[in-house]
């Protein structure tokens, strides 16, 4: 169906001024999250050199912060689609207005999940007695918690400066954060300056840190910016709207409960990863998070592709919202393509960056690691249709199908693959991450045959 589109339209009627439009997005916000895969990599890095044991639970803490983070920015995520048409209708006196209900419903949520995760060992515990790896885990999100109110907000504030067309500041924020978190990991995991070796509780302290640092740096750049001083961002924070709060907790929900089922499905997968032999566990968090980076990037295609898709339906051009979302979809697949198959011939390279052979504890968590990786590397192209389609989507204002669509692809489907996989196969961690690939592609090619079909439904009514 997607080469068909291309037949249609022509690859020469792609290279237009929409397609330039979406890339000033797309270029700023994807080397921004490469930036912020590059933090993760520092953290990575650290990780292996304290020792293979800690690498699992620390991926695994660091999963759980960025899952409740991903739902957190989600339920907020109309703010920027409602900013992107309020600009496309020349509505700027909304902008404010709009930025203050983000805030408002971001720190509501974020006192709920500090109350839940300081609770999170209380929890576990319940179910059967805490493991060592599940004790590091919690120590880590503990930690990190000190920092979640500043993630958000940041997160919040990237999304309204990408609706206004103004993602270079975060590009910048990202790349200072690089050189803070490698300084700061550096201090507190391996005790410089006087500080105490932490370990990884070091590396949590740390990245709380630049949290905090990035939100000050955007706030003094929106304060000081002359150009945005005129859609007065921060000037309403005091007003409660609950009209322009009802419409966004109504768009957003539907996107908050699909990436809190996508993301809880994989940080699910974790946790039970955590419950076979460590050297499964670990090779499983160390084969899932070297390819992460490709699902930051397509996490800025999606954004770049939403605000796009939402700035032209604001204008009531809907033949460019079906070649925006198209543009984005084509780019994002391309890109995992050539992504996949580097990660598929060097495996084994790759993964020696982020894990160091000390014993032969390390040797068969690499050994273990490289046929995990083969299989995620393959599903990262479903990653990017899925991904950058649902953003597309959004853009439309179309969020319960995709909610439909994932909650039968991972709630349901999800949950009769890992237990045919791992309890009646008994294919262990493999049978984990054919889960993932099988579960993420199908929904990702049902999604893209939902946008074409609403656009040109779209299309045919205009």
């Amino acid at each position: 169906m997607l080469m068909k589109q291309l037949t249609n339209h022509g690859i020469d009627r792609f290279v237009d001024a929409e397609v330039q439009e979406n890339l000033k997005l797309t270029i700023p916000l994807a080397i921004a999250q490469i930036f912020e895969s590059l933090i993760l990599l520092i953290d990575i890095i650290t990780m292996g050199f304290l020792g293979s044991e800690v690498i699992g639970a620390g991926f695994l803490g660091n999963m759980t912060i960025r899952f409740f983070l991903s739902v957190g920015i989600c339920l907020a995520y109309p703010v920027g689609i409602f900013i992107a048409t309020a600009l496309g209708n020349k509505e700027h006196q909304d902008i404010p207005t709009i930025t203050a209900q983000g805030f408002y419903l971001i720190a509501i949520y974020s006192l709920i999940v500090i109350f839940l995760l300081a609770n999170e060992g209380t929890i576990l515990s319940y179910f059967k007695p805490l493991t060592e790896s599940q004790l590091d885990t919690i120590s880590y999100v503990h930690t990190v918690l000190y920092g979640f109110p500043a993630a958000i907000a940041f997160l919040l504030l990237q999304n309204v400066l990408t609706s206004l067309g103004k993602p270079r500041i975060i590009t910048i924020t990202l790349l200072i954060s690089i050189f803070l978190n490698a300084l700061f990991n550096y201090i507190f995991a391996f005790g410089k300056l006087g500080f105490p070796a932490m370990g990884l509780v070091g590396i949590a302290w740390a990245t709380t840190l630049v949290f905090w640092m990035q939100l000050i740096i955007v706030l003094i750049y929106i304060i000081c910016r002359p150009k945005l001083k005129t859609y007065r961002i921060l000037n309403q924070l005091h007003l409660f709207d609950r009209q322009t709060f009802k419409k966004i907790i109504s768009l957003g929900w539907p996107i908050g409960l699909q990436v809190m089922v996508e993301m809880g499905f994989l940080v699910s997968m974790g946790y039970i990863a955590s419950s076979l032999d460590k050297v499964s566990f670990n090779a499983f968090e160390a084969a899932k998070q070297a390819p992460e980076f490709l699902s930051l990037v397509f996490i800025s295609m999606e954004q770049a592709t939403t605000t796009r898709v939402a700035y032209t339906l604001g204008q009531s051009n809907y033949h460019s919202i079906r070649k925006s979302g198209l543009t984005g979809i084509i780019v994002g697949v391309v890109f995992a393509i050539i992504c996949t198959l580097i990660f598929i011939i060097k495996s084994q390279f790759i993964l020696h960056f982020f894990i160091h052979s000390h014993n032969d504890f390390d040797v068969q968590v690499i050994e273990k690691s490289s046929r995990v990786l083969k299989f995620i590397a393959i599903g990262k192209v479903g990653d990017a249709i899925r991904m950058i389609t649902c953003g597309a989507l959004r853009g439309i204002k179309d969020t319960f199908y995709p909610l439909f669509v994932f909650s039968f692809c991972y709630a349901l489907l999800g949950l009769v693959l890992v237990f045919l996989f791992v309890s009646i196969f008994k294919w262990g961690v493999i049978g984990l991450v054919l889960t993932i690939v099988v579960s993420s592609s199908l929904s990702g090619f049902i999604l893209i045959k939902r946008f074409l079909t609403q656009t040109k439904i779209l299309i045919v009514e205009q």
